[in-house]
């Protein structure tokens, strides 16, 4: 059930009716996806202000499963909008503190083959290897890139010689170590990792798939959650998640 964190922290320690200070604290719950982009967030907001921030990285289904049994997550930010609906359908936060504060987008990556020249199914299939995307049924940039090679008319083709990773983290971590040679994750790792050049990895065109977009929500209401959802609105805090390698709503 929704509460606010002060009272979920006066229950949860038998102190209602005592004069407590929790402090200028924040807890963040964020989708790994996210990650990165939120860490700059958090240092300038934390610049500005006298608040304290923390973070929880995990897929964005793990996170709900955390809150929904109790964890003292304040604000949650999604990689998708369906996470955030479950938590509102249950109770666990309110449709009024929802906010897109991003739209992921999509890249097909080749490590160390350039392939900026080339189209995008030419790419994809080029490669003998079997290709890495993050598990559709788990991760929305898993979903994005299957409804990619469906619009392009390789999912049955590919189908079969897929290997599927938890999230795009892990695609990334399975490609630096050269389990594959190419796969699917999100433009914003691409560009915050200096080991991957430009000119191998192409931008999935928006008309191929759903827009990823992602939600947050407050989800143990305090001043400090609403301040921090509030600067990620800002035009400061936009044209962060822009320079980061999103589109914003």
């Amino acid at each position: 059930m929704f509460r606010s964190r002060n009272f979920i922290f006066l229950v949860a320690f038998g102190l209602l009716g005592t004069q407590v200070s929790l402090g200028n604290e924040l807890v963040i719950g964020v989708a790994a996806n996210f990650a990165k982009p939120l860490m700059s967030l958090v240092e300038i907001y934390e610049r500005q202000t006298d608040t304290s921030v923390s973070m929880r990285i995990a897929s964005s289904g793990k996170l709900v499963a955390q809150i929904s049994h109790g964890a003292p997550i304040d604000l949650f930010l999604s990689a998708d909008q369906q996470r955030v609906d479950l938590l509102i359908e249950a109770g666990y936060a309110l449709e009024a503190h929802r906010f897109t504060y991003a739209i992921g987008r999509l890249v097909y990556w080749r490590r160390g083959i350039p392939i900026s020249d080339m189209r995008l199914t030419e790419a994809i299939t080029a490669s003998d290897s079997k290709l890495m995307i993050a598990n559709p049924k788990l991760a929305p940039y898993g979903f994005a890139a299957q409804e990619t090679l469906s619009a392009l008319s390789l999912w049955q083709r590919m189908e079969n010689a897929l290997i599927l990773a938890e999230n795009v983290q892990r695609v990334s971590a399975a490609m630096h170590s050269g389990i594959v040679d190419h796969g699917f994750i999100s433009l914003s790792l691409a560009i915050n990792d200096p080991a991957i050049n430009h000119t191998e990895y192409l931008i999935v065109p928006d008309h191929l798939h759903t827009p990823i977009r992602q939600d947050g929500a407050i989800t143990a209401d305090s001043k400090e959650a609403r301040s921090f959802s509030h600067f990620m609105q800002s035009a400061s805090g936009r044209k962060l998640i822009l320079a980061q390698g999103y589109l914003v709503p």
